[in-house]
């Protein structure tokens, strides 16, 4: 089965054998490809009818009817949370994310799998309070989107603020990836700059601080 560059990328984080909650799985394709590829028990979880419904015509077209429990509802819900399992959420915004976690910072996830569109500082200091550590970052240029992917497991950590708005783990990796991610960030930044109107100091200084930043860990050379 085909899977796009983000799915294929969200699989292979995923460990083999253990029971996966893929919530908001849209169209089940995430489940259907660890079932087959990875052997995970998956149960495809979203609040939309809609997308179950094409998740069930998936399913039953690769026949694993048996083997994914589809599952509508607003994230885990009442679900109990089998030890050492994964959860996976994506495409959905960090305030989405935290809220479907809140409630279960005790829960035996073996580890946590997150892709969202936004506030990457307020998510990954979110889930440092929350007890876990980032034990990986991936970044991923798709179809012109620049997406990040984290995993985080139970343990203590300690970032900066800058590790928080760009990544702990991403600031170590020396990639060429990384280092176009990075450029990405800084050209936003200076197109933020040359918008901004006369005052505004302090965001004017903040910026060009993290410019500063993303340009020293990515070997960036300043333009003349």
């Amino acid at each position: 089965m085909h899977l796009n560059r983000r799915l294929l990328l969200l699989t292979s984080l995923v460990p083999k054998d253990v029971v996966v909650y893929d919530i908001g799985c849209d169209h089940a394709l995430l489940d259907i490809f660890l079932t087959l590829y990875n052997n995970n028990t998956c149960y495809a979880i979203d609040q939309k009818e809609s997308a179950l419904k094409m998740a069930k015509k998936n399913i039953a077209l690769y026949h694993l009817e048996k083997k994914i429990t589809v599952l509508c509802q607003d994230g885990f819900f009442n679900q109990e949370i089998k030890e050492n399992s994964v959860a996976v959420l994506a495409g959905m915004g960090t305030r989405t994310i935290l809220d479907i976690l809140k409630g279960r910072e005790d829960a035996p996830f073996k580890k946590i799998i997150i892709q969202t569109n936004n506030d990457y500082e307020i998510l990954r200091e979110s889930m440092m309070k929350k007890g876990y550590k980032i034990t990986s970052e991936h970044v991923l240029l798709d179809k012109k989107i620049w997406y990040v992917i984290m995993t985080f497991e139970k343990g203590k950590a300690s970032y900066s603020t800058y590790e928080l708005k760009f990544g702990p783990l991403l600031k170590k990796e020396n990639s060429i990836k990384r280092n176009l991610y990075y450029t990405y960030l800084i050209e936003k930044r200076e197109a933020i700059l040359k918008k901004l109107p006369r005052g505004h100091l302090g965001k004017k200084l903040e910026i060009k601080k993290e410019i500063v930043w993303l340009k020293r860990t990515s070997k960036v050379k300043e333009r003349k």
